[in-house]
């Protein structure tokens, strides 16, 4: 099983700047997290296992 938590999407630089600077928008959340799951399904799962299927969970 592969996770996928608030560090792959750099939660922590996002939480500061909301403390710093003013909170990132939703759509720029979002993003983060669709560029995480991208990251990882391209350098992981189909270079370790091309016939993988891929699950998302809530």
């Amino acid at each position: 099983m592969l996770t996928i938590g608030g560090n792959d999407a750099r939660f922590d630089n996002k939480i500061q700047t909301c403390v710093m600077e003013g909170c990132p928008s939703e759509a720029s959340m979002k993003a983060d997290i669709d560029n995480a799951v991208a990251e990882t399904r391209t350098v992981l799962v189909h270079a370790l296992a091309p016939n993988a299927t891929i699950s998302l969970m809530g």
